[in-house]
This record gives structure tokens, C-alpha cells and sequence, in this order.
């Protein structure tokens, strides 16, 4: 019996999540882990709520279950700190059909029904499912692994099944839901139907206030900008726009600084340290300006913003004040991920530092604003919207395109080839360990790639795999008395899944015994809950998903792991262990950068109080606005000492304080060849 209304009309194409959610577990434990989830988030609704999920012996935040779930139209955001089951997924768990689940997959995420139309007339093999999901839909997907995570969910919905052949057919209950469902024809995507950006828009021109911001911006200007575009606070909201507006439109005529807070606190649920946060991120971008001790108001610009309701004005506002925006109109062209882009600013633009976090603020706005669109999962590109407008908005040249570019320049071009050739290398070793680890026809491709892996990794891994032998083994350290042994037993499986009966754990033992091993992994695409990580925990087997260890081989790049951080892929918890290194990487390196650019700053235009020196705690008044995650001041001066040492120099130690005393490039140059020189250590040992 079909439940009443499960299929809902989809969200535009642009507007569905471009991933699907997983879940522990395969076929119906799927549904079952689901269940579960949604059963706990009804009656601990708080992000920060800690569940018993996905089994009973397993604790994890809310906040960290839903990443997981995804954007899937079973929970909805209320405010910064609660959640709350959709309609859907209050129905489905009172006991409705299954069929509401796929009403609301195909809703929000991208190529679900689709998936299903494209097998409905003729089966196919995940690969050949891949070509056709790639030329009819322009994912550019390199791996299976976007397949077979929607595979999962609808063969465990009983609308896929998979044949003697391993080609996925359409079951008779898929043909009849396919009959309800709103498909979206190729030929119609959106970046299809538009023409010449010349031919469709009219942008409409600027007003008087912001025709004469955007004369004004030469290139001295341009290069004058703020680097830094601050907090923009959300609350329940997703589009960026609707919060530039709330707050716009409080500051209408004025406000005070108390009803500002009270006015963030009931919108966004923000207390008033991250309020000071987003007044200076609303007087960084041109928003907001003070006037007068206690008071602030819209700019002219904002409000002339708010009047014509033109998106587009948002736009010139916020390039007029925040370097390194408009001109992602360009940039993206060359790199359409973040991390990507973050760097190519750096090399390209002058970005004062690697701003992930800042860049992805100006990817969400520029998208907001009609200019970006998620092309694959994220992974970006231009509307032709943005192909019109960028051109009547004045921008910063590349660094390539101006007349001079001096030695560091062209050193730091060659070091970034250098890292991308690495990180291309590590990109497609990723992708190899994904791809292999469903291959079940040839099992020693995984096991190879996973001693690459390894090695990758900076430790000595040796791939056996002959009969009677483990696959891999693993030294975890360089020698002597702190050095482990690891064996580690590499898992394909077609169906995506390891399950209890693919594990010979008597003989994984005999394993041990024979290379005197401390550590016993499996490493597959994943694990089948219940008796196999009941029995894997008997027997001191650690269990390794491939996803965790393709992401560790990618993150080794900028979070690069000692062998000790390796050990962590041992670890029960393996995923929260290393998120929470790469979580503290991540934030040391940003931490570092904000204290060089505030000195760097200092010196540069040096106050009459502080004549250029800055103390540890002058530059915490300086950041801790301008950081998500308030530093310590000991942090502070633990990075200030680093910057300061005899090695880097980008800094001096004055009796007063810290003093810069170069550029950053400079800095950064000195930093590059110390590494170069530390890469030739593996010839010397070698010689």
C-alpha cells in the first residue's frame, strides 16, 4: 500500500545535495542503522547530544551522526543547536511504507530516480553505470563510490537488485515507483539550456553609491582590500542572503550594540562574543559603519542593496571591501575545489594566507547570489549569469598577467607544481583504493594499493599476498625498541561490504604469530555490523574502512601524520581520532598565518602606541575576532616563538614584544627550500 503524498515535487536540480548519505550496515541493516539514527535524534534533538548509535555499545554527537546522513529530506535544522525529524521521516518511523524514503532521497539528492530510469530499459554494471551517470548528467565522477552508495539505499528498498552477472536490474517494485517520479532529462539541465550569458542577461547597473565605490577601485585599491571577509553567522538558515539581510535590514536606520546582540541571539542563536564577530565581519564587508560611540548603521551602499533588491549590488559591495572575491569569477576556471582554489589565490592573487575557511564563505555567497553552481560534489563552476557579470566589475589581475614577477614568484610556481604533482599522485591513489576495494575480480589490486597506501604514509610496507601469507606488512616506525609490527589483510567485496564469513580470524592469528606482529587490520569498503566487529574486537582485529584511508592518504598532504598519527587507523575509533588531529592541523596552520599577517600588519603601518611590537596579548585583541575558534594566548605565543626561531626568522623577539622584519614570501621562500633540502634526506640515505 502506497503511503498518502510520498512523492513530493524535487527540488531544482542545483538546489539537491550532490552526495547521498551511507550508513552502516548493508542491504536492510541500512534501514535498520537509519531507524535507529532518526529514533535517537527524535528524543535528543541537540547537536551536541551525545547517542547511542550505530549500535547500542557505540557512543557519537548528533552533530557527527548527521554528517553522515547527509541532505536527504529526513532532518531539517531549527537553529544553531537543534534539529528535528521532517515529516517524512516522523511518518516512515510510525510505520508508514518504505516508500517515503525514496520520495524524499529523490527529492534531495541528485541522480537517485534518475538512476533507476537509466536501468529501467536496459542492466547495467556499476562501470557502465558510471559512463552513462557521467555523460547524460556531467558529474565527472572518477570512482564508483557515488554508484554504489545510492545502489545501496535502493536495492535496500527493494527497487534494485543485482544479477548472477553483476549487472543491477530494475525490480518490478522499482518499475512501478518509477512511474511516480519527476525525472530530470538531461537535455534540460540547467547549464544545457543557457546560451551565450550575452543573449539571456541584462545586468541591471549599479546605483549612484555604488557606481562611485567601483570607480574608485584602481588597482592600488583593489590590492588594499581586507583579506579577511569574518564570520557570517546562519542560525537555521542555509542561504547566506537571508542572514546578510536580517542584518542589513536591523541596521536600518540604526542600531545599538545591546539590540544587536539581543536582535542575533533570537535570529541566530549567537551569543555576544561571536555578535562582535559578525558586526566586524558587517563592517569589513562595507554592510555596516559605526556612527556614533554605542551605534551603528547600514552603509549607503547596503542600504541602496536593500532598495533595489538586486543580488548583484550584494556582490559589488562585498568586492569592493574583501580581496580575492570577485575575482573567484576567474580563478574558478583554473581550480574548482576549495582547498584547490584556496592555493591558487595564494600563488596567484597575493591571499596574505591559506584561507580555506574564508574562501568556502565566498563560494557560498557568490553561489547564494546566483553566480556559482555545485557542478559535481563540490566542485564548482561559472552560471552564465557570471559570465556576464564579471566583466563590468573592476578586479585584480593574476600575478602571471602583471609585467614583473619576481624570483620568489616564479620559486613559489615551481614549488606549487611540485605539491600538485604530489597531490595528484595522492588524489589518484585515493581514488585507486576506493575503486580496487569493489573489485573483487582481482583482489591483488587492493592489496597492492594498500601497501602503497602505506608507504604513502612514510612507513615500510611490504606487499606478500602469497598463499599462506598475509597481504601486507606494515612496519610502524623506522627501527628499534618503538617500532610495531602490523599485518593488515586487504578485503574486496563487490556488494561494498565485508561480511562475517569473507574473515578467516584463526588464520589471521597464525599471521601474527609468524611476523611476530603487534597490530592485526582488515581493511575493506566496509563492514557488515553485528557478529564481525563483535568477533573482529575478540580477536584484536582492527577493522579499516577504505574511505578512512583514502582520506588519511589525501589529508597527508597538508596534515601529514608521524608514525604515531599512522597508529590512529588502529584505533577503535579511528575516525574520531584522526579528525580531531586533523581538526587541531588544520587550526595550528591558520593560527599561524593570522598571527603572521596581524604582525606583518603592525610593522607595516605601525600604531604610535604599540611603534610596530606587538604582544602576545596585543594579538589576541587583534584576532579573536577574526578566528571561528578563539586561539589561547599561550597558542599565541607558542606560534609567535615558532615565526621567531633562528631557522624561520620571519620575525623578530624584541624586550617590548614580536617585530616583523620581512615579507611573508620571504618567509615562506626561506621555509620552501628548508624542505627542499629536508626531500634530499631519502638520497642520502640511500647513498
Amino acid at each position: 500500500m502506497r503511503s498518502e503524498g510520498f512523492i513530493g515535487e524535487p527540488l531544482p536540480w542545483l538546489s539537491r545535495s550532490a552526495s547521498m548519505s551511507v550508513m552502516p550496515g548493508a542491504g536492510q541493516a541500512s534501514l535498520e542503522t537509519l531507524r535507529a539514527l532518526l529514533t535517537a535524534v527524535s528524543v535528543s534533538p541537540y547537536m551536541e547530544s551525545v547517542i547511542q548509535w550505530p549500535t547500542p555499545q557505540d557512543t557519537v554527537t548528533v552533530r557527527k551522526a548527521l554528517r553522515q546522513l547527509g541532505s536527504c529530506g529526513l532532518v531539517r535544522k531549527v537553529d544553531r543547536r537543534t534539529v528535528a525529524l521532517t515529516d517524512v521521516a516522523k511518518r516512515w518511523l510510525a510505520g508508514e511504507p518504505n516508500d517515503l524514503l525514496i520520495g524524499a532521497f529523490h527529492a534531495h539528492v541528485r541522480y537517485m530516480g534518475e538512476l533507476l530510469a537509466d536501468v529501467s530499459s536496459n542492466s547495467l554494471t556499476h562501470d557502465e553505470l558510471l559512463q552513462v551517470a557521467n555523460k547524460n548528467y556531467d558529474f565527472g565522477w572518477s570512482s564508483l563510490d557515488p554508484l554504489r552508495r545510492r545502489t545501496t539505499w535502493l536495492r535496500a528498498l527493494g527497487l534494485l537488485d543485482i544479477s548472477f552477472d553483476h549487472k543491477i536490474v530494475i525490480t518490478p517494485e522499482g518499475v512501478d515507483i518509477l512511474k511516480y517520479l519527476v525525472i530530470q532529462k538531461p537535455e534540460e539541465l540547467p547549464h544545457r539550456l543557457r546560451q551565450e550569458a550575452s543573449e539571456l542577461f541584462n545586468i541591471n547597473p549599479p546605483g549612484e553609491v555604488l557606481t562611485g565605490l567601483l570607480e574608485n577601485l584602481d588597482s592600488r585599491a583593489l590590492k588594499n582590500r581586507k583579506p579577511v571577509i569574518g564570520y557570517v553567522p546562519r542560525g537555521s538558515r542555509d542561504d547566506a542572503l537571508d542572514s546578510f539581510r536580517l542584518l542589513v535590514g536591523s541596521m536600518i536606520p540604526r542600531i545599538t550594540r545591546q539590540e544587536l546582540n539581543v536582535f542575533c541571539r533570537k535570529e541566530f542563536g549567537i551569543q555576544e562574543s561571536s555578535v562582535a564577530g559578525t558586526l566586524s565581519m558587517l563592517r569589513g564587508t562595507g554592510l555596516a559603519e559605526q556612527v556614533s560611540i554605542d551605534e551603528f548603521a547600514a552603509t549607503p551602499a547596503a542600504c541602496e542593496w536593500i532598495e533595489t533588491g538586486d543580488n548583484l549590488d550584494l556582490v559589488r559591495i562585498i568586492h569592493s571591501n574583501i580581496s580575492c572575491f570577485g575575482e573567484i569569477l576567474y580563478a574558478i576556471e583554473v581550480a574548482d575545489q576549495v582547498p584547490a582554489l584556496t592555493a591558487y589565490l595564494v600563488r596567484s592573487y597575493g591571499m596574505p594566507r591559506k584561507d580555506v575557511a574564508g574562501v568556502r564563505t565566498r563560494i557560498q555567497i557568490l553561489r547564494a547570489c546566483g553566480l556559482l553552481e555545485e557542478a559535481a560534489f563540490a566542485r564548482y563552476r561559472l552560471t552564465s549569469l557570471a559570465r556576464s557579470f564579471r566583466d563590468t566589475i573592476p578586479l585584480l589581475r593574476p600575478e602571471k598577467e602583471r609585467e614583473e614577477v619576481s624570483s620568489e614568484n616564479a620559486s613559489e610556481e615551481l614549488d606549487a607544481a611540485q605539491s600538485l604533482r604530489i597531490t595528484s599522485s595522492r588524489l589518484l591513489l585515493a581514488a585507486e583504493l576506493i575503486s580496487a576495494s569493489t573489485d573483487s575480480t582481482n583482489p591483488r589490486r587492493l592489496e597492492l594499493a594498500v601497501a602503497k597506501a602505506f608507504h604513502e604514509l612514510g612507513l615500510p610496507a611490504e606487499h606478500h599476498g602469497l598463499p599462506g601469507s598475509t597481504d601486507v606488512v606494515v612496519m610502524l616506525g623506522l627501527g628499534g625498541n618503538e617500532t610495531e609490527v602490523a599485518i593488515v589483510d586487504a578485503k574486496s567485496s563487490a556488494s561494498g561490504v565485508v561480511t562475517e564469513h569473507h574473515v578467516d580470524f584463526d588464520t589471521l592469528r597464525e599471521h601474527k604469530k609468524k611476523h611476530n606482529a603487534q597490530l592485526v587490520a582488515l581493511v575493506g569498503p566496509s563492514f557488515e555490523e553485528g557478529r564481525l566487529f563483535k568477533r573482529a574486537k575478540e580477536h584484536e582485529v582492527s577493522l579499516i574502512d577504505i574511505d578512512l584511508l583514502a582520506t588519511t592518504v589525501r589529508n597527508q598532504q597538508d596534515s601529514p601524520l608521524a608514525p604515531s598519527g599512522v597508529r590512529l587507523l588502529f584505533h577503535p575509533d579511528a575516525k574520531t581520532a584522526l579528525q580531531k588531529f586533523w581538526t587541531a592541523e588544520e587550526r595550528s596552520r591558520t593560527l599561524i598565518s593570522h598571527v603572521l599577517a596581524v604582525v606583518v600588519r603592525e610593522a607595516a603601518n605601525p600604531d604610535p602606541v604599540f611603534g610596530g611590537v606587538l604582544t602576545p596579548k596585543d594579538v589576541y585583541a587583534l584576532l579573536r575576532n577574526e578566528m571561528e575558534v578563539k586561539p589561547s594566548i599561550d597558542q599565541i605565543e607558542n606560534a609567535l616563538d615558532l615565526l621567531a626561531s633562528p631557522l624561520i626568522r620571519g620575525i623578530s623577539k624584541t624586550k617590548n614584544g614580536y617585530l616583523a622584519c620581512e615579507h611573508p614570501f620571504t618567509t615562506s621562500t626561506r621555509l620552501r627550500s628548508l624542505a627542499t633540502s629536508l626531500e634530499q634526506t631519502a638520497g642520502l640515505l640511500e647513498s
